[in-house]
């Protein structure tokens, strides 16, 4: 076995346990948050235990921004259909109307991040400043981990022919 496949296998190993981690302490059933700052508050919530009054906080914000959500995510399938619809449709695309098209897709994903935004400082503060600290500590070990597999990724690929 060559070395490369060995930590990346040794990378993989230690990430078990992170992933344990994460499943006991996802609060009330929830998906465990490894997604890192691209799945909204998971990265304040990797790595972080929370008690029971604490989980319940974060369900209900996360069960109401679902319900805010809601209508404008029924609004945006709605215009992306039309957009894919306008641009499948034989003939010459109506550039005006996929101009407006897209400005309301724009300001409905604006819409949509500011809640998430906010939602993510309502978890923010159900948070202890241990918590954060926790968090904090996850998310760096996590990009550590995360280049770590990028060096040996790009190592592998540019130094070595596939076998």
């Amino acid at each position: 076995m060559n070395r490369k496949t060995w930590m990346i296998g040794a990378i993989a190993a230690a990430l078990l346990p992170l992933a344990a981690l994460a499943q006991g302490d996802a609060p009330n059933g929830m998906m465990p948050h490894f997604r890192g700052m691209h799945g909204g508050d998971s990265a304040l919530l990797a790595g972080v235990t929370l008690t029971s009054d604490q989980q319940t906080q974060i369900t209900a914000l996360h069960q109401a921004a679902r319900t805010q959500t809601k209508p404008l995510m029924q609004q945006l399938h709605s215009l992306q259909g039309q957009m894919r619809d306008l641009m499948l449709a034989p003939g010459a695309v109506n550039t005006a109307q996929a101009t407006t098209l897209q400005q309301q897709i724009s300001a409905l994903h604006a819409q949509l991040d500011e809640q998430r935004l906010n939602t993510e400082l309502q978890v923010r503060a159900v948070l202890t400043p241990a918590q954060l600290a926790q968090a904090a500590s996850t998310g760096a070990q996590m990009k550590a981990l995360h280049q770590q597999m990028r060096s040996l990724m790009g190592a592998h690929t540019d130094s070595e022919p596939a076998q």
